[in-house]
């Protein structure tokens, strides 16, 4: 009882309980592998469809822990919430650019690299694009065959800064691509300043997409309007 002699039941749920210690020891487990930089990182190939070729591969992060695969949104999710994400996303963009060179020894020197910028951060857009732009610059690789994706867009204000960060990383060659293209308010106004390279259409307007549906309308005319202003 309470020192005011009120009485009260205190119930101990132990699923929840372990759902705690897990999460406890995957934040832990999250932490030491980005500070250690032992986060995998996979490659997704970017194929284009004209020639049927692999273009570019897009570096993602992968997380294993004891044996047991994680689902990577679910970890990503995760990582945001430690407020890890701009640290994450520097230490795959890192590794990434250091095996670009055996990457292209397969594939051939003209296949390029997509780095994913996360802007769900403190930080401000500009240190995530400035991040990008001193870690290219200090590696070997050719800037032209970079291409930055920033992701969660909704957090990307387009004020005059930020405009002149961006242009300053396309001034180098740099690519600038924005992620699940057709989900956010302010989606066509991006495509209105024109300061992106490449849109990637959200799925949801992809999968199981059948000719003549209203997915395949809102596809085509995403697709029409971003060719007639050059991008792809």
């Amino acid at each position: 009882s309470r020192p005011d002699d009120q009485n009260y039941f205190s119930f101990y749920n132990s699923e929840l309980h372990d759902e705690l210690v897990k999460r406890s020891h995957l934040e832990a487990f999250l932490r030491a592998q980005i500070e250690s930089q032992l986060v995998d990182v996979y490659y997704q190939p970017i194929i284009e469809t004209r020639s049927g070729k692999v273009v570019k591969f897009e570096a993602l992060a992968r997380f294993y822990h004891q044996n047991k695969t994680y689902d990577t949104q679910e970890m990503i999710a995760m990582v945001e919430d430690l407020e890890l994400i701009a640290a994450l996303d520097d230490v795959v963009c890192r590794k990434a650019l250091k095996q670009l060179t055996h990457i292209q020894k397969i594939y051939g020197e003209d296949v390029g690299l997509t780095i994913n910028r996360s802007l769900n951060t403190k930080l401000d857009a500009l240190q995530v694009l400035q991040s990008s732009l001193d870690l290219i610059s200090e590696s070997d690789v050719d800037p032209s065959r970079i291409t930055i994706e920033l992701t969660e867009t909704a957090y990307f204000e387009q004020d005059q800064e930020h405009t002149v960060a961006l242009e300053e990383l396309r001034g180098q060659g740099i690519k600038i691509a924005i992620d699940d293209f057709g989900t956010g308010y302010s989606s066509f106004s991006y495509l209105e300043k024109g300061h992106f390279d490449l849109i990637k259409i959200d799925r949801k307007f992809v999968k199981n997409i059948e000719e003549g549906s209203t997915k395949f309308n809102i596809v085509e005319m995403m697709t029409e309007l971003a060719h007639k202003l050059n991008v792809k």
